[in-house]
């Protein structure tokens, strides 16, 4: 019979750190690939410490702060788009109301030449 504690277990080896991600899982949730994620850590971006196997630890935390600073804004090119497509669809609004109204209007008078 052997010892369990002297058998080697591979699933203590890829055991993750409590409440921490790997580079691999932080860039699936960022929407990146890993060596995007490596490249922030390397750049002091992402705050993260290796484990005993040599392998990045990311917590949540840290990954949420550099995506919230890594946002893109829009270019001023798509924020002119969004208004313009914004007072499009009040103006069609207003119209669609104007019709409804005339054609009750038009409704209504030739309800009272009668």
């Amino acid at each position: 019979m052997t010892n369990p504690r002297n058998s080697t277990n591979s699933s203590a080896v890829s055991r993750p750190t409590r409440g921490t991600m790997s580079a691999a899982e932080a860039a699936v949730v960022a929407d990146v690939d890993k060596a995007s994620i490596i490249r922030a850590i390397q750049a002091g971006k992402i705050s993260a410490r290796k484990n005993r196997f040599g392998d990045w630890r990311i917590t949540p935390k840290q990954l949420r702060r550099y995506r919230r600073r890594n946002e893109q804004p829009q270019s001023e090119f798509e924020e002119r788009l969004i208004r313009v497509s914004r007072l499009l669809v009040q103006a069609m609004n207003e119209i669609e109301a104007m019709k409804k109204s005339r054609a009750r209007a038009a409704t209504d008078g030739f309800e009272m030449e009668r």
